[in-house]
C-alpha cells in the first residue's frame, strides 16, 4: 500500500484518528493526500513488534519519528481487517518514496 503518513490511532477503531504526531508507537494511518482529515479515507497500518518487524516500526512511527508526517511510503504486509475497518497487518518492509 502506498500513501502519505497522516498520523495515526489511539485506542482501537479509525473514529479515533489523530491527525498529527503522538506518542503510539502501534500504528500509523496513511492517506491518498497529506492534508487528509477525514478517518474514513484513511488506511491503518500496524506496526507490530517482534524481530521480523520491529525495524519497521522502528522507523515508522511518529512517537519516535515525528518527521515521518506527510512523508509518501509504500508498506508491505497483509491486508485484511484492522482498527474496525481495511488495514494492514504484519507490516515487515516499507520504502519511503
Amino acid at each position: 500500500v502506498v500513501g502519505y503518513i497522516v498520523g495515526y490511532i489511539k485506542g482501537t477503531a479509525y473514529a479515533n484518528t489523530i491527525f498529527g504526531t503522538g506518542d503510539v508507537e502501534s500504528n500509523i494511518v496513511i492517506a491518498s493526500i497529506p492534508d487528509e482529515t477525514d478517518p474514513y479515507n484513511i488506511v491503518p497500518i500496524q506496526l507490530s513488534t517482534g524481530s521480523t518487524y520491529a525495524p519497521t516500526r522502528s522507523a515508522l512511527n511518529l512517537s519516535l519519528h515525528p518527521e515521518n508526517l506527510f512523508r509518501k511510503v509504500a508498506v508491505f504486509g497483509k491486508i485484511c481487517p484492522y482498527m474496525r475497518t481495511a488495514g494492514m497487518k504484519n507490516t515487515r518492509n516499507y520504502k519511503f518514496i
